[in-house]
């Protein structure tokens, strides 16, 4: 039976080795359970940011409220108080916005070089692209996990 291969150091099983233990549960595993894994892994994740962000989001508005009681502001300090919040915010917001536009622009630009130049690489397909197949499929092939060393560049 064929088995897919994985590197050690990919982001996924570094997401899975550090939020789960995976590893530690199954000898040999297959393409399924670790595709659940690392859905559930990222799941957990994506969890623990939005709890986070609650959490800052409580403490600032607690002590904004505190601020205002403390100093007792009147109305135009309170306005370019919310005017000066309002421009940080929306400076990350823009700058987020930006920096997203120009890491895509920045990679539309070098693959139509390369693909002008001649360049072209045949790459193996992502991890992403490898479970989404075999869930599709409905196939559960073996996993193997290997380190990063020079002759197994070409897989994922």
């Amino acid at each position: 039976m064929e088995t897919i291969k994985f590197n050690n150091n990919s982001w996924h099983a570094r997401l899975v080795a550090r939020i789960t233990n995976y590893f530690e549960n199954y000898e040999t595993p297959d393409i399924c359970s670790y595709t659940r894994t690392v859905v559930w892994a990222i799941i957990k994740v994506l969890i623990g940011v939005i709890f986070l962000s609650l959490l800052v989001f409580s403490a600032t508005t607690t002590l904004v409220q505190m601020l205002f009681f403390v100093f007792h502001f009147t109305f135009p300090n309170v306005l370019l108080f919310y005017a000066f919040l309002g421009a940080i915010v929306w400076g990350a917001i823009g700058g987020c916005l930006i920096a997203s536009v120009m890491t895509i622009a920045g990679a539309l630009v070098s693959s139509y070089i390369k693909n002008k130049i001649g360049m072209k690489v045949q790459k193996e397909p992502g991890a992403i692209k490898i479970m989404y197949k075999h869930w599709k499929e409905k196939t559960c092939k073996k996993v193997e996990f290997y380190e990063d060393t020079k002759e197994n560049n070409g897989t994922v």
